[in-house]
């Protein structure tokens, strides 16, 4: 829902950026919740999906990665077309918790995972 969201919108030069920036968190907290799963050891049903956990967070890992350049692209476009000088606008606070929690994701599913670009990346 989040995705066609951002694919359906129509966004004018004047809408504010930073709540389309929320769509990093749900696709970053997958991969942190799969970072928590992937650590559980002794039970059965987490080994035998080990491997899949792992396969959709990469997904939804490459998915919050590939929101960045077009959310960054957009804020600039925006900011361009209005011609607006760069000042404080407290919607840019939405950007805080997407952002934070696709590094947390990054550092956790690194770790757990062994990846250690992943959790460079997000360190």
């Amino acid at each position: 829902m989040v995705l066609a969201r951002l694919l359906l919108a129509d966004l004018g030069p004047q809408d504010p950026t930073a709540p389309h920036w929320v769509a990093m968190g749900p696709a970053s907290i997958t991969v942190l919740a799969a970072a928590q799963i992937r650590r559980i050891t002794g039970a059965p049903a987490v080994n035998a999906v080990r491997a899949v956990i792992t396969g959709l967070a990469v997904i939804f890992r490459a998915l919050a990665s590939c929101l960045i350049p077009p959310l960054i692209a957009r804020s600039t476009w925006g900011h361009l077309q209005r011609n607006a000088p760069l000042r404080y606008c407290s919607d840019l606070w939405m950007i805080v918790f997407p952002a934070d929690m696709y590094a947390t994701a990054g550092m956790q599913f690194g770790m757990a995972a062994a990846l250690p670009l992943i959790q460079r990346i997000g360190t």
